[in-house]
């Protein structure tokens, strides 16, 4: 095998769960909201063993806090961007391969609407 690129798209669903102790805040209460994924992953392959691969994708984690005393619901929906860079090493025989990746990792906190 020669260098070869390899690109993709993805995308999904999640569902993110807190779990807080409130103490005396008994009137509170956290419902999760669905949340998302899309990105772009891209490989490339120096040798039939050794690639790198970087990977962009943005994130949309969300929850509501509702307080039932003063009838206030407040929708939060938290944006992040995650950029990873990663030696890809490939291992294996013709029939059954194994991969490890190894690298390093970025994201930043892009937004937090309410």
């Amino acid at each position: 095998m020669s260098a070869q690129w390899r690109v993709g798209l993805y995308g999904g669903a999640d569902w993110c769960s807190r779990s807080i102790r409130y103490g005396y805040d008994y009137a509170r209460t956290r419902t999760t909201v669905p949340g998302g994924v899309v990105g772009l992953t891209g490989q490339y392959n120096f040798l039939d063993w050794l690639g790198i691969r970087m990977d962009v994708h943005m994130q949309w984690r969300n929850f509501n806090d509702t307080y039932s005393v003063i009838k206030d619901k407040y929708r939060y929906r938290n944006t992040y961007l995650d950029i990873p860079l990663m030696a890809s090493f490939s291992f294996g025989g013709k029939k059954l391969r194994g991969y490890a990746n190894i690298g390093g990792y970025a994201g930043l906190w892009m937004s937090k609407d309410v």
